[in-house]
């Protein structure tokens, strides 16, 4: 999923959740599925896996880290870490993880088959990909649109 992709998808939550602080914890988790499973599955494990989306992209993690997230909650009232569980939900919900079911059901369906890989390396493919794709503009006009609705709300909160 596109950079701008994740920024949009953590400010749409973080405001429907209807608190500030969201924001920045939804988009922390919007994005550490792919800051994990890129470098670990494309650097790391590229002879073994050579897949970006492993790991932090098992709805299996996403249980797990919500269920130790609720206990969190339960036991100091804070849903911070609720919050990075639901962008990392989302973010996987975006990828469409579901069509790819041994990813998604990880470790449940077995292990993760080996990936091709990239012709020429997966980021010089990836970063080509990404400043060429319509959606990843159209994603970044919406987003400084956001942030100067924001600047130019918070400018009049102020009197300015």
């Amino acid at each position: 999923m596109p950079p701008f992709s994740w920024l949009l998808l953590g400010v749409i939550i973080g405001y429907l959740l209807s608190d500030r602080i969201a924001v920045i914890f939804v988009l922390i988790g919007s994005f550490l599925p792919d800051i994990i499973d890129k470098p670990l599955g494309h650097i790391f494990l590229v002879d073994s896996i050579g897949d970006g989306r492993i790991f932090c992209h098992s709805l299996v993690v996403i249980i797990i880290f919500a269920s130790v997230d609720l206990i969190i909650w339960r036991s100091y009232g804070s849903p911070l870490l609720l919050y990075i569980a639901l962008g990392m939900l989302a973010h996987q919900l975006m990828d469409s993880m579901w069509m790819v079911p041994v990813h998604w059901y990880w470790p449940v369906l077995g292990s993760y088959p080996l990936h091709a890989g990239y012709a020429g390396g997966y980021f010089t493919s990836q970063f080509l990909r990404e400043i060429t794709s319509p959606s990843e503009w159209l994603f970044s006009i919406i987003m400084i649109f956001l942030i100067m609705a924001v600047l130019m709300e918070r400018r009049n909160e102020r009197g300015f």
